[in-house]
């Protein structure tokens, strides 16, 4: 019996691992619009969305880097959906940890809770929040002055 459930463990194991090695992704149709708050404490770059279609889930890529004194800890990012004809279709914050030391940058990936599918025409993303060992950062951007910002 032994034998047996380690070939059952091992038959799982592999299914996972084949699972998880099968995820395809491609670049998202929609327009990103990035906006980096110029007194922000870092900077987001290299921005893409990969969609997987086969889950319909999207995955956020993107460059931070810290242009803070002291390490970065924590980014909240505002990420804002668009149709077609402009209209507001969701959006979500999410908090992203991280350690990323002063002048340094960091690459990160991150699934979002809507699909970025044909649908949707634009996705904007801003840096809504930095914490960093030395402080605390927060946009004073009003939301309907992002939007608009983001819809340009």
């Amino acid at each position: 019996m032994p034998t047996r459930s380690l070939l059952c463990v091992s038959a799982i194991f592999v299914a996972v691992t084949c699972a998880v090695a099968s995820i395809s992704t491609s670049p998202a149709t929609a327009r990103l619009k990035v906006i980096n708050p110029p007194d922000a404490p870092a900077s987001l770059s290299k921005v893409t969305i990969q969609n997987d279609s086969g889950r319909e889930i999207s995955f956020v890529h993107y460059e931070l880097q810290n242009k803070g004194k002291g390490a970065v800890k924590g980014v909240f990012l505002k990420v804002i959906f668009f149709n077609q004809s402009g209209k507001v279709t969701g959006g979500e914050v999410f908090l992203e940890h991280m350690n990323v030391k002063s002048h340094h940058h960091a690459i990160f990936q991150t699934a979002l809770g809507q699909y970025a599918g044909e649908d949707i025409a634009t996705v904007g993303i801003a840096i809504a929040a930095v914490n960093s060992v030395n402080n605390h950062w927060k946009d004073m951007t009003p939301t309907n002055q992002l939007v608009d910002q983001m819809k340009e």
